[in-house]
Formats: structure tokens, sequence, C-alpha cells
């Protein structure tokens, strides 16, 4: 009965005791602006955790949690307007740290720390400034080895091309990767054709070279930002399969994507409570988007 009683009251004792000095910060407790962006959540999620579970997990390290979700229409004061003398940092959204330099500007003279997510973005050289960015390698290796098998079991039906932007050093790596993978793994490596398109003006269409190839191929993977599109639309009355880095296409053409590289991955929440509460955090982060397989994975290597 008495071993009973002790284990009734010690388990109480001790949760009250871990939360003493959690509670007694409260007074004080340091805040982290995290500003989101509509856009993002219309397209399938914020990038940013914003749930209850990410202000918990800040809450026992600490921090409190103020969210903003902007537009077009939110001027930069409403969010500096959410900075005092308690806040630690500012967490940017992918369309929000373009427009970093503004926010940074109007909170000057504020010992901040800026996160910036999903794009680099210039800021003045006395800015705090950490860098979360997402690494599709991955992603597109996946995409290599699953295009090597498609290209090897369909070799009678064409080439596999890939269009893609070639305009940045991480864009030019990302191709690497995805054909060092396809080589790897195909017996036929001759069959990908790979079309950088970072030479074409976005508004401008693809060349009639490029367009044939499309209309020839197997199997498209398609990284070529609004080009993307243009194939897909030259494609429409075809079963050509897909891999897209686009996740919101149009029904019709949803049961010809084998898979997506998910650029909406969120930033997971551990890593960003990590930069936090370091004292003297790296430059640049990065962390891994994921691969999402399509209505027709199942159908390509039946």
């Amino acid at each position: 009965m008495v071993s009973l009683l002790r284990s009734k009251y010690l388990f109480p004792v001790i949760f009250i005791l871990f939360l003493l000095p959690v509670l007694s910060s409260c007074g004080n407790r340091k805040e982290i602006l995290v500003v989101h962006d509509k856009y993002r959540n219309l397209i399938g999620g914020s990038v940013l955790p914003e749930g209850r579970k990410f202000k918990i997990r800040a809450f026992f390290s600490g921090c409190r949690i103020v969210n903003i979700s902007t537009d077009k229409s939110v001027k930069t004061e409403e969010i500096t307007g959410l900075i005092n003398e308690n806040t630690c940092s500012v967490i940017l959204s992918p369309w929000n740290s373009r427009n970093a330099g503004k926010i940074f500007s109007a909170a000057a003279g504020k010992d901040l720390l800026f996160i910036l997510t999903g794009v680099s973005s210039e800021l003045p050289e006395d800015a705090e400034t950490v860098y979360i960015l997402p690494d599709r390698s991955e992603a597109l290796r996946r995409i290599g080895v699953i295009s090597a098998r498609y290209a090897d079991y369909n070799q009678e039906k064409g080439n596999v091309v890939c269009i893609y932007r070639g305009s940045s050093e991480t864009e030019l790596k990302e191709i690497e990767i995805l054909k060092k993978s396809f080589y790897e793994k195909s017996e036929n490596p001759e069959l990908l054709i790979l079309e950088n398109v970072s030479f074409i003006p976005v508004n401008s269409d693809l060349t009639e070279e490029i367009k044939e190839n499309i209309k020839e191929a197997s199997l498209l993977i398609l990284l070529g930002g609004k080009h993307d599109f243009e194939a897909m639309e030259l494609t429409e009355n075809s079963d050509i399969p897909v891999f897209s880095e686009v996740m919101q296409v149009p029904d019709k053409w949803k049961n010809r994507i084998i898979g997506f590289i998910d650029n909406n991955t969120a930033v997971p929440e551990a890593l960003l409570l990590k930069i936090i509460k370091t004292q003297s955090p790296q430059p640049v982060y990065y962390y891994n988007v994921n691969f999402v397989k399509g209505d027709a994975y199942n159908k390509a290597f039946r």
C-alpha cells in the first residue's frame, strides 16, 4: 500500500518539478515571429510549421510562436509591428524571403536572427541571417533510377527526354545527380536526352527541335519551370508518362504522372528549433525534399 501511494504521488511531483523552470520563464519568454504566405497554403500547405505541435515544442524550448500569414495586401509595417523587445528570430516563408530586405530595413536596429527558407535573398552584411534551403538530390536520384528501369523495359518506344533549367550552380548539380543515377542503372544510357531550356525566355515557346524530341519521347522528366506546362500540352493527346516538379496539375494530366518532386515539403520543426537554440548557427542548412508517387506509378511497371 505504501509503495502504491508513493507511485501515485511521485509522478505528479516529478512532472511539477519538470515544469517549474519552464513556468518561471514565462514572463520573459523569447518570441519567434513566423511569417507564412497565403499562396503556399493555397497549393498544398505551408512550408513552415504552424500547428499546435510546433507551438508546444517551442514552448518547452523557452520560446513563444507568433504567426502571421501574408499576401500582397499586407504591408511591411504590419509584419514589423509584431516585432518587440522579446522577439529573437524572424522566420520567413519562401515567398516572404524574397522580400526579406524590406523587412530587415524596417526592423533596423533590433538584434534579430533572420531565418530565410526556400530561396537565397541578399541582405545587408550586418544582418544575422541563416538560410534553410530544400535539397532535391534524393528525389532526383530516385527519378533517375526509376527512369532507367522504364527506359530499359520500353526502349523500342523512344527516348527519355528531360527538360531542365541550368542557369544556376544548384540546377546544374541537380541534373548531374539525375544523369549519374540514370547512367548507373540503365543498360541503355544513350536513351536519356537532356534539354537545357534556361536560354529560352519564360514567355517564349520551346524550340521546334525540343518540341519534336518531347513528342517522340517514351518518358518525360519535367524540370523546366513554366516550360513544363508547354511540354504537357504538346503531349496532351498521348499517354506519355511524366515525372514532374509541379504537384498541382490539371486532373486531365494526373493519370500520366509517375511521380512528383514535392517542393512543398515542410521544413522540419526540429531543424528550426535547433537553429533558434544554437548560439552560433551555420549560415546554411538543408532539408530533404520528398518524392511522391503519382497515379501512373503502378501502371508504368505492370
